[in-house]
């Protein structure tokens, strides 16, 4: 989605590339998130509950559709980076940019809170602090908004745990 919003653009200057990669290495870091460990990690846990079909009812069906509307939710508004990377973040465009990340961690948190039993309280953090940032910071141009998701995506990627994340 995003190639094809940068390749639709009459003008490409280098704040517009500087947003692309900012919005590319976001997506990535969103997938990096789930699929580093926790997919083959779940997959294992599941093969081994005494009641798989429950476990694997409530987290890929239902909890995965949390962390997939982060995705496009961050994706729409990396669209609105790309157009408009200098434009201020008018409340949609702020509770996209940050919101999308936050709901997909959010999502994350509670599948681990179901597949491990455990509470990722670093991702809750994480969630909660995207959340109130976006709502304080709705003058910020939308490009730093981008480059501030990303930041926060590459803190929790670099401090993935082994076990489980």
């Amino acid at each position: 989605m995003i190639g094809a919003s940068l390749s639709g653009l009459d003008t490409v200057t280098g704040l517009v590339v500087a947003a692309f990669v900012v919005a590319f290495a976001g997506s990535a870091a969103l997938w990096w998130i789930y699929f580093d460990r926790s997919a083959e990690a779940s997959a294992r846990r599941i093969a081994t509950s005494p009641d798989p079909g429950r476990l694997e009812r409530s987290d890929y069906h239902f909890i995965h559709s949390i962390m997939v509307a982060g995705i496009i939710v961050a994706a729409a508004a990396d669209e609105e980076v790309l157009t408009h990377p200098l434009a201020a973040g008018e409340a949609a465009t702020t509770w996209m940019t940050l919101g999308g990340a936050a709901l997909f961690l959010a999502g994350h948190a509670l599948f681990k809170a179901v597949v491990w039993r455990v509470t990722p309280w670093s991702r809750t953090w994480r969630s909660s602090y995207l959340r109130c940032w976006g709502g304080l910071r709705r003058t910020s141009q939308r490009w730093r908004l981008g480059s501030a998701r990303l930041v926060e995506m590459g803190v929790i990627t670099s401090r993935s745990h082994p076990a489980h994340t």
